[in-house]
């Protein structure tokens, strides 16, 4: 259902979701074999339990978004860049250095709103050294938590040269 919902975001009209769908299934899967009228009838039962998105299918909307997201991405990552910091895209994450997160977040949220001409925010799992380091710089005291601890395996502190 997810597959054929996203192709019916992506694409211009159901015939064009349909046959997407299907070229996308392995040769081995039944779903390759559903015909139009049977995909039609599972879009329409997907539209009715979510309506509020029945005016974006097969729309094109999904293409529009993706565009969007790269927009974003790319504004967060020419930021680090053009400083010299490193920075890594993990679909719709990015990892810095510890003390470049608050920074990054603060970029996410501008290039975010910039591109959807709304207030958007953004969510971290945890509690990470960059917010140990700003509770113990504005305190002077040890935070009473303790950060996300990083698990370092042996390949990588062997290519930092530590055994």
């Amino acid at each position: 259902m997810k597959q054929l919902v996203l192709m019916a975001l992506n694409a211009s009209n159901r015939k064009a979701a349909f046959s997407a769908f299907r070229g996308d299934q392995p040769t081995e899967n039944s779903a390759k074999k559903l015909t139009n009228v049977e995909l039609s009838k599972l879009l329409d039962a997907f539209v009715e339990e979510y309506p509020a998105l029945a005016p974006f299918m097969c729309t094109g909307k999904g293409l529009e978004l993706m565009y969007i997201d790269s927009c974003i991405a790319e504004h967060v990552i020419d930021h680090f860049t053009n400083l010299g910091v490193p920075i890594l895209c993990l679909h719709d994450s990015f990892i810095v250095p510890f003390d470049h997160v608050l920074e990054l977040r603060a970029v996410m949220v501008k290039a975010g709103s910039s591109a959807t001409k709304r207030f958007m925010f953004t969510e971290k799992e945890g509690v990470g050294l960059d917010e140990w380091f700003s509770a113990y710089e504005n305190t002077g005291q040890q935070p009473d938590f303790e950060p996300k601890q990083v698990v370092r395996c042996d390949g990588y502190m062997g290519r930092l040269g530590v055994s």
